[in-house]
């Protein structure tokens, strides 16, 4: 029993000692961990990554276990501060304590808190994750803790170009631990809602292989992504169930499936990781939606997407944007080092799709068929989608793959709008060309597009025109209902039978090819085109302003145009016009004269106008004119004109000569035919010699009335030739033309100022043997002609200076530019006409302009007055600034009637004769034409022979100095000496010598008035028939000292008689 209890006691001694020295090293264990731990842990660490960094910031223990602080791991130790690739500020482990004093540790399980897994993806390095090197040794399940994570996140990166782009940052907790010993675990995580994914979880096992063997993976869950995306993409997956099998070298996808929206999925693979390992996968989705565009529950290529694909895949989403559901049932394999090599079969299926070609921004939608894959081949199955109200088919496939592929594609629509949705997708040179033909309306298309292996291609576009409108920017005339076809090629454009058709009847027509902008020909047929504001629109700038000067009434015409490119290239096109037209009527704005019935075939091109003919009628006369016209002449503002005209019995109106007035220079053309003419010739204007003849148009009169200011001036026969800068008369003459007030029109100013004062009537006949008018810039050039003038009663109306004016005028004259006489001669003869109430038989004499002087002098004219005659000269001042022409007047005259002087005819006539005799003298008298108070001179008469009448103004005197009625007074002779100032004669000396009285005196006339004042002294018995000198001296002495007044109207006088005889009564006295 004692030795019992000793052996107890020293059991109990021993294990005290144990348990206190066991509590001593535990103790300094204990204490030490913080100095001698990291380095454990560390050590630990970097043999399971041996090609990674790791650093511990601190580590002791911890209750049952060991805390670590700051466990990071990166690729080197550079990274280590600031970019690890797992970092967590708190790792809990258990561990094996008999390990320990070995130096060594042991993990039985760990808690993770609040850690960061950073996961990195770059193009040429791969994820970061697989380059720190872990071992996998053959106790591997042995080697993994029981783990349970709290407050981490992972986070995934990837860098691109050295920028670093986050892609999704998840915040995790949930816990992996051991199901048995076979290294099966069972694991459940869930993304709180500090990052992304928040609602996602997953939950499943795990079992790690030995050795060779691949580890398992099987899971559950959802994916929840309510306030994030990833690659552009927010999807919320549900049922996800996936079985896989993976090792360091690959991955098999056994199953994975997955509801997403409305969609479903299914897919198996197998990779292998290394950069040439192959691959291999099976999708079936249906019902999935793609896009371009944000959206839930939808397949989204952003930018992000996109970067990560391939480059053809990323090359076909780019440029042909497809949005919308479809089903996917595809097997694709290939090499990760040839993934241009890669084959896929199987087929998409497309439920509702839409696409846009970016090379033609033009949105297909509601596209539905199948594209089906072979290999490295594809073909599109008739997909059949639309765009609007129009519907497409299209079929293509594409033979291998890769740059050298060759592809296929047609697309045909029954019937497309051309509006501005194909205008918008067109290129920059297509829609130059859509914005010269301003297409709309309907048509249908065939699109076939061929590319080689070799990189040949091969385009063809083929639109038939069902019911389509075209406007061309150059010639803007509206095509409308058009059908036909027209084909686009490479730099080649052939328009076959196409047509335009109109209600009211008119058609156009259309062919021609197209090879680029400098080599093409099109050809138009146009029939019954109204010529109307519509046509003028189509015209260019200087086509419609010439083309708007014409007003065709009921207008129609058929053109062929042929439009080609310009060789020059100074204009965008070039093009000839073969046109017929007819018309009612037509009125040319620049010559305003209408034109009936008019026929015009034509044939135009760039800037001229070759006229075949044109005809035309005017009443009952016809016009034909063939020629060219220019757009620009020698004066580039005006058109230029060459045409050869014929016209008979075209009538010349006040409307043609209204048009013509524009083209008449102020002064021309005064007298003007009316009636029907004959026109030949050849007119020309504004164009060079060496293009057009000068001017040459002859115009045929034959009893056409002319007339001055709408007054009838004769009738002309004969010839005007209308020539460069000239006008001329051949064989012209004009009949019966009237002298009016509107002749003074005609005539230059200082002759129609003589003319107006004097206001001729009466008639004239003109000849012309030659004539010309001479033409300038500023009108009228000169003048010079040569003819005769018949005169035929002419009579001045206001002054009686002429009256009953026969005869004729035959001579030559030349005017200058400001109607100034430069050459004048003319021979006259008048024959039986009154002058000043005088009657002259006959007058003749020639006239010839003095340029020296200006003047117009007639020389040793003739007049006969009955048995006398007269002769002189006369000389009239026609180039004098006066308003008034005028005049020197020399005259001598002998034997002249005293009764044709002294009293006017009128007079002479009604009253018996009662002066007789004979006059002889001279008169020298100087003024200007119808200005009577200008003239002044002299005149010295001797009238011999003469006999007084009882009634006469001497016999009237002698009256009233006798006791006794007078009878006839024989006078030998009178004597008068007169000057004279405007219409006042002053009677210087007036002597009258007869028997039985003389008289002497002086006094004044008054030609206008016929007033007189004259005073006479009669004396008697000085007749000389006295025997002896005293008696005669008697006698005069006896008679001597009667004056006589003479007052008031010549014709008429009042006479009072003064006796002054002073020795009256002595002599009486004798007498008894």
């Amino acid at each position: 029993m004692n030795k019992e209890r000793g052996v107890l006691r020293w059991l109990g001694r021993w294990l005290l000692r144990l348990a206190v020295w066991s509590a001593v090293v535990a103790g300094l264990a204990y204490g030490a961990s913080r100095w001698y731990l990291p380095a454990v842990v560390q050590r630990q660490l970097s043999q399971r990554l041996p090609e990674a960094a790791v650093a511990v910031q601190g580590a002791r223990f911890s209750g049952l276990g060991v805390l670590i602080k700051g466990l990071a791991v990166a690729e080197d130790e550079s990274l280590l501060a600031n970019s690890p690739i797992f970092f967590a500020e708190r790792v809990r482990v258990s561990y094996a304590p008999g390990k320990l004093v070995q130096r060594q540790l042991s993990i039985g399980s760990a808690v993770i808190g609040d850690a960061v897994l950073t996961i990195e993806y770059e193009k040429d390095k791969g994820w970061n994750v697989q380059r720190l090197g872990a071992v996998a040794g053959e106790t591997v399940a042995a080697a993994l803790p029981l783990v349970r994570v709290e407050r981490a996140a992972v986070r995934v990166r990837r860098i691109e170009a050295g920028n670093v782009e986050t892609i999704t940052a998840v915040g995790l907790n949930g816990r992996l631990a051991a199901a048995g010993n076979d290294g099966l675990y069972g694991f459940s995580f869930q993304a709180d809602d500090r990052l992304a994914l928040s609602g996602s979880w997953a939950e499943g096992t795990l079992r790690l292989g030995d050795g060779d063997a691949m580890h398992r993976l099987r899971l559950t869950g959802q994916l929840r992504m309510p306030q994030t995306r990833i690659l552009g993409n927010a999807w919320n997956v549900d049922d996800i169930e996936l079985a896989c099998a993976f090792d360091a070298e690959s991955v098999e996808v056994e199953r994975l499936a997955f509801l997403m929206g409305e969609g479903t999925g299914a897919a198996s693979a197998r990779a292998e990781f290394s950069r040439e390992g192959a691959f291999e996968a099976s999708i079936d989705l249906a019902g999935f939606t793609l896009t371009d565009a944000p959206a839930v529950d939808a397949v989204v290529y952003d930018r992000s997407v996109l970067d990560l694909l391939g480059p053809a895949a990323s090359r076909f989403l780019n440029r042909f944007r497809p949005r919308g559901t479809g089903d996917v049932h595809l097997q694709v394999r290939g090499r990760w080092d040839h993934l241009r090599e890669a084959e896929a079969y199987g087929q998409v299926i497309c439920r509702d799709i839409s696409v846009q070609d970016e090379r033609f921004p033009y949105r297909l939608e509601q596209m539905t068929g199948t594209i089906e894959f072979s290999g490295r081949s594809l073909t599109l199955n008739r997909l059949v989608c639309r765009h609007g109200e129009s519907e497409f088919a299209i079929e293509g496939g594409v033979d291998g793959f890769g740059p050298n592929a060759e592809l296929w594609l047609r697309v045909v629509s029954g019937q497309i709008r051309f509006d501005e949705d194909v205008y918008r997708a067109l290129g920059p040179e297509a829609k130059r060309l859509w914005f010269a033909f301003m297409p709309s309306g309907t048509g249908a298309i065939d699109h076939q597009y061929r590319r080689f292996g070799d990189g040949r291609r091969t385009r063809r576009l083929e639109v038939e025109l069902i019911d389509a409108g075209v406007i061309y920017e150059h010639f803007p005339y509206p095509l409308e209902h058009l059908t036909g076809r027209v084909v686009f090629e490479p730099n080649w454009v052939t328009l076959s039978n196409v047509r335009a058709a109109y209600p009211d009847g008119r058609t156009v027509a259309i062919s021609g090819t197209a090879a680029g902008s400098d080599d093409f020909s099109i050809r138009i047929h146009a029939d019954r085109i109204p010529v109307d504001a519509m046509l003028l629109e189509a015209m260019t700038a200087a086509q419609r302003d010439y083309f708007e000067r014409f007003e065709i009434d009921a207008g129609m015409a058929s053109a062929e145009i042929e439009v080609f490119a310009d060789p020059s290239g100074e204009r965008p096109f070039d093009y000839r016009i073969d046109t017929e037209v007819s018309a009612s009527r037509l009125v040319y704005a620049d010559f305003a004269a209408p034109l009936e019935d008019v026929r015009i075939a034509a044939e135009a091109r760039p800037g001229t106008i070759e006229l075949e003919r044109l005809t035309g009628s005017s009443g009952p006369g016809r016009l034909s004119l063939t020629g060219h016209l220019t757009e620009q002449g020698v004066d580039p503002n005006l058109p230029g004109v060459c045409l050869a005209i014929e016209a008979a019995a075209f009538p010349l109106t006040e409307a043609f000569w209204a048009a013509a007035e524009r083209y008449i220079q102020p002064g021309m053309l005064k007298i003007r035919p009316y009636g029907p003419v004959h026109v030949s010739g050849r007119w020309s204007r504004n164009l060079p010699e060496a293009e057009c003849a000068p001017m040459d148009v002859t115009v045929v009169c034959h009893a056409t009335p002319l007339r001055i200011d709408g007054q009838t001036a004769g009738q002309a026969f004969g010839t005007v030739r209308i020539e460069k800068q000239r006008i001329r008369l051949e064989h012209f003459r004009i009949e019966q033309a009237e002298l009016t007030e509107s002749l003074a029109a005609a005539m230059p100013d200082r002759m129609r100022q003589a003319y107006e004062q004097m206001e001729l009537t009466g008639r004239i006949d003109a000849s012309v043997s030659t004539a010309a008018l001479m033409l300038d810039e500023e009108g009228l050039g000169g003048m010079e002609a040569a003819g005769r003038l018949s005169m035929r009663e002419v009579k001045s109306r206001t002054t009686d200076f002429v009256e009953r004016l026969n005869g004729s005028i035959e001579g030559r004259f030349s005017l200058d530019a400001d109607q100034t006489v430069q050459e004048l001669e003319a021979f006259y003869q008048m024959e039986g006409f009154r002058l000043r109430g005088r009657e002259i038989d006959r007058l003749s004499g020639r006239a010839v302009f003095d340029p020296n002087d200006g003047v117009l002098v007639s020389r040793n004219f003739s007049a006969a007055l009955g048995e006398g005659i007269a002769n002189g000269s006369l000389t009239v001042d026609i180039q004098g600034d006066q308003s008034f022409l005028g005049y020197t007047l020399d005259l001598m005259f002998e034997g002249l009637d005293v009764a044709r002087l002294v009293w006017a005819d009128q007079v002479f006539e009604r009253d018996a004769p009662e002066e007789r005799g004979k006059v002889k003298g001279t008169l020298s008298l100087q003024g200007r034409a119808g200005r009577s108070e200008t003239k002044q001179g002299r005149l010295d008469a001797t009238v011999s022979d003469m006999r007084l009448g009882r009634q006469s103004m001497i016999g009237k005197v002698l009256t009233a100095i006798q006791f006794r009625e007078p009878k006839d007074y024989v006078f030998n002779r009178m004597e008068l000496d007169a000057f004279i100032r405007g219409d006042e004669v002053a009677l210087d000396r007036i002597r009258i010598v007869g028997r039985p009285f003389v008289f002497h005196g002086d006094g004044r006339l008054n030609l206008k008035t016929h007033r007189v004042a004259v005073d006479l002294v009669a004396l008697g018995g000085l007749a000389g028939t006295e025997t002896v000198i005293l008696d005669s001296l008697l006698r005069g002495l006896g008679s001597a000292f009667w004056k006589i007044e003479i007052r008031d109207d010549m014709h008429d006088p009042t006479i009072r008689t003064i006796s002054l005889p002073i020795l009256q009564l002595p002599l009486d006295l004798l007498r008894r």
